[in-house]
């Protein structure tokens, strides 16, 4: 009865996966909205994730910081992280 459950709940699973892939495939294949779009930058919920979002901003590299990520055949990938100052805005954001 256990490995019937645990197969039935590995079936759910793949399920949720192939339905979260499926919209983040829908989400991305947007047009890029403005970040203008979303007015205030503390309002930007995370139901906007994966929203393709076009921006004009100010990089500030002096401020870069890489973050270990994933190894892959013996070598660590990286996250650069820079933040940026959006054109109208006076706060940053964190470009990944």
């Amino acid at each position: 009865l256990l490995f019937l459950a645990l197969g039935f709940w590995q079936v759910e699973r793949l399920r949720w996966k192939e339905n979260l892939i499926t919209a983040i495939q829908k989400k991305t294949a947007q047009p890029a909205l403005s970040l203008e779009d979303f007015g205030d930058l503390r309002y930007v919920a995370s139901d906007e994730d994966f929203t393709p979002v076009q921006v004009r901003a100010k990089f500030l590299h002096e401020h870069t910081i890489y973050l270990a990520a994933k190894y892959f055949r013996g070598q660590s990938g990286y996250h650069v992280i820079t933040p940026a100052i959006p054109k109208g805005y006076n706060q940053a954001i964190l470009i990944n």
